[in-house]
């Protein structure tokens, strides 16, 4: 499978788990949407390998109260 195809379908399958993390919400199905919500962070992580969660652009802002 050529790499411009393999992405395509990445996007759409991230697309698709995103929708029944939707519908799993909206349904209550907690134990459900939780094995959709780890099915997405993995597909995520093989979409987008070169994206490091702990880099600075993810950090929450300080807040000053």
């Amino acid at each position: 499978m050529d790499a411009e195809r393999r992405k395509a379908l990445e996007a759409k399958l991230i697309e698709n788990l995103e929708a029944a993390q939707a519908i799993t919400d909206e349904l209550g199905l907690d134990q459900t949407g939780y094995l959709v919500e780890r099915a997405l962070d993995d597909a995520r992580a093989v979409h987008w390998p070169h994206i490091d969660p702990n880099v600075e652009a993810f950090e929450r802002p300080n807040r000053k109260g």
